[in-house]
């Protein structure tokens, strides 16, 4: 089994609220989130992310993002399209799992001084 770092799971896909100890929202959900958040740190390389990405979306992940803090990029791996690479000037968007969704690659490495 394994988790992402951050991940996000539309409305619809949500657990429904169940009764007592039973209740699916105080468990893990079964299953893959609709967006996957891998963040990289020091001691792991790239290439086992992407090996971890490839898995989220196997298994019905539609977005993984790997937030790659050391180089200031953000690998966007998506099902059925090649994966890429933002950079500084670029935006970060996922139309298909949050519509209107953007933010700047640079503004999520800006640092508060």
């Amino acid at each position: 089994m394994q988790a992402p770092d951050a991940g996000y799971i539309c409305a619809d896909r949500v657990p429904r609220e169940g009764q007592g100890e039973d209740d699916p929202l105080d468990h893990f959900m079964v299953g893959s989130p609709d967006l996957a958040v891998e963040v990289r740190s020091p001691s792991e390389r790239v290439a086992a992310l992407r090996a971890k990405a490839e898995r989220w979306l196997a298994a019905g992940t539609s977005e993984v993002w790997i937030i790659d803090g050391r180089r200031e990029v953000v690998h966007v791996l998506r099902r059925e399209a090649m994966p890429i690479v933002l950079h500084k000037d670029d935006t970060l968007t996922t139309p298909d799992v949050l519509p209107g969704f953007a933010v700047s690659v640079a503004g999520l490495f800006e640092r508060q001084r």
